[in-house]
């Protein structure tokens, strides 16, 4: 079986010197730049958001202030410290938090009362957060008419043999308002070098719109190659617009770039950059990957805008990363999203209308879909086998449609349930949380999950050691050289607990394993940018995708076991090699994870 765009050569491992898949074909074109140098320490230190991080940690330095000097005059207070603290620990236990966060709230408050206590009535009425959360749930119920609702496929799916999977589609559609599509197709890259490789030639094939939405964009030689193609497609009048996540302004980008890409005729903007005023808010951080082409194609996954991410650059060995590509009706989801995300800081919400394509029985309208190129093509033996390898004994009629102006050969059939979804940490539900348990919960056979960290709460690990207690293979597969230690060490604490129940961890030994996904049993997959911690479970704003009966499940499988091959297997013997220091600072980080 043929994975589209997967290096896993000797060559590869080591990095691509060209920044792309080798024999990629894509034209070689002089990539553009903004920044006549990388920002240095000095622009850094005097920057605006440095300034902004000051102006927040004095504003923190004069809560701290404030409790020293209720301590040095109000004895009395402190003296019934242990009293008020286990008052207020009650009042805690009965809010309707998770249980890790009220543990690691009741901790801060015992060691620091009062402060304890400022800090956790801050984070709970701040203002900045409750008008994110208003703005947000705003639009959303404004747009939420633009999700079609799809009753026939959740009829199809009301099923013996699917029954969970349309209660958790179903749920998905009532909580979080994303349905579930049939008619897209879908294509996985196992490398963020081919979904580099595939996004510079959709984006040459752009004649309406291009959005995209990225956690992370640095100048950089992927940037460049990307931003040249994007300010000629503006210049031909295509509508770009570019939004990233607030915090690259700290360190990757001038507090001033997106003006710098207005001038270029990209419409561009920052999520939530930090400003000087204390807020938890910035705690909620946007942490998706998407990218809309003409409502027809669209991106989403682990890869970020940065040489690491196509191994142009060796920054913790091999950066393993994974991608799809949707094309057809589940697009509009993304577009909506997108739209969403970028109307938050709007006075009035723009009509989404324009930028939806209409979908017409199984046929989906599509200029872009008539470019079946490089990856696609050469897929076309596995996108077959796949197809025939998922059907089984047993399982549900697939919905099947050919998108126009493509042929079955070139491997462009759309098979199967798709189900993009967003996470907002501003609502109670937590459905990324929720629907990975549910795929936990309801594996059979075998449960493969990836993620850069591993940092979960008791429900998550109770799942995960349950699956393996009840004869399900659980494996995890996760970097062996990481990017924040002390995050490495959180993840180390957990590892013996979960050895000992059965599950089967894997550290990927030429690098740092950056992908977000699970598959299980052959049928259900989810890949995107939802790790597996705290953060992103929390604290971010996410996207994924969920894949029910795809051909590409298949090629998933086939990327995971590439990565088992090339890590190594971990073992109570090797964790107790782990050094005292690892050991106590991890356990210790973890009582406060929850609330980082």
């Amino acid at each position: 079986m043929k994975i589209v765009g997967n290096n896993f050569s000797e060559n590869s491992d080591k990095g691509c010197e060209d920044g792309v898949a080798h024999g990629s074909g894509i034209p070689e074109a002089e990539p553009t730049y903004l920044l006549k140098k990388p920002i240095g320490i000095f622009q850094i230190v005097f920057s605006r958001t440095t300034l902004a991080i000051i102006f927040m940690a004095l504003q923190l330095l004069l809560l701290f202030a404030v409790w020293r000097w209720l301590g040095e005059h109000l004895g009395w207070f402190l003296g019934g410290s242990l009293l008020f603290s286990l008052v207020f620990a009650i009042f805690i236990l009965n809010t309707h938090k998770n249980p890790a966060f009220k543990i690691s709230w009741i901790v801060l408050v015992f060691i620091l009362p009062l402060f304890g206590v400022m800090l956790y009535l801050f984070s709970s009425f701040n203002w900045g957060y409750q008008a994110l959360n208003r703005r947000l749930t705003r639009i959303e119920k404004k747009t939420a008419e633009h999700f079609p609702a799809n009753d026939e496929l959740y009829k199809s799916l009301d099923r013996p043999e699917s029954r969970h999977i349309h209660n958790i589609c179903r749920y998905v559609k009532d909580y979080a308002g994303h349905p579930v599509y049939v008619d897209t197709r879908v294509e996985y890259f196992p490398l963020g070098e081919a979904m580099f490789e595939s996004l510079l030639r959709r984006l040459e094939a752009a004649q309406k719109f291009i959005f995209l939405e990225f956690f992370i964009i640095a100048e950089s030689y992927m940037w460049g190659r990307i931003l040249e193609v994007l300010k000629r497609k503006a210049a031909e009048g295509v509508e770009v617009r570019v939004l990233y996540d607030g915090t690259v302004a700290v360190s990757l980008l001038p507090y001033n770039y997106p003006k710098r890409l207005r001038q270029l005729g990209i419409s561009a903007k920052m999520f939530a950059p930090l400003q000087p005023f204390l807020s938890t808010h910035y705690n909620n951080r946007d942490h998706r990957k998407i990218v809309v082409i003409d409502g027809e194609i669209g991106y989403t996954g682990g890869v970020n805008i940065a040489d690491e991410y196509i191994n142009r650059y060796a920054k913790q060995g091999h950066w393993k990363d994974t991608a799809v590509l949707l094309e057809g009706a589940a697009v509009r989801s993304l577009t909506v999203m997108f739209l969403q995300m970028w109307n938050i800081d709007e006075a009035v919400c723009e009509d989404f209308t324009p930028y939806l394509v209409e979908v017409a029985g199984s046929a989906v309208t599509s200029a872009n879909s008539q470019i079946v190129q490089g990856a696609a093509a050469d897929s076309t033996d596995s996108l077959k086998d796949s197809a025939d390898s998922v059907v089984s004994a047993g399982s549900i009629a697939k919905p099947t449609v050919q998108l126009p102006g493509t042929t079955a050969q070139a491997g462009t059939t759309a098979q199967g349930y798709v189900l993009p979804f967003a996470e907002n940490p501003l609502s109670d539900e937590r459905i990324g949380e929720t629907v990975y348990l549910d795929m936990i919960n309801n594996a059979r056979d075998y449960i493969y999950i990836m993620s850069p960290y591993l940092v979960i709460n008791n429900e998550m690990t109770v799942a995960l050691l349950m699956a393996a207690k009840r004869g399900v293979d659980v494996r995890l597969s996760l970097p062996s050289i990481p990017d924040h230690k002390w995050v490495y060490a959180m993840a180390h604490a957990q590892y013996p607990e979960l050895i000992r129940g059965g599950v089967r961890i894997y550290e990927y030994t030429p690098g740092f394993v950056h992908g977000k996904m699970l598959i299980s049993d052959d049928r259900l997959a989810i890949v995107g940018t939802i790790n597996l911690d705290y953060r992103s479970l929390y604290h971010h704003f996410e996207c994924a995708v969920y894949l029910y009966d795809v051909p590409i499940i298949p090629e998933i499988r086939a990327d995971f076991e590439h990565v088992f091959a090339r890590s190594q297997l971990y073992t109570e013997e090797i964790i107790r090699r782990d050094g005292w220091g690892r050991r106590l600072i991890g356990r210790l980080l973890m009582i406060f994870a929850p609330l980082v």
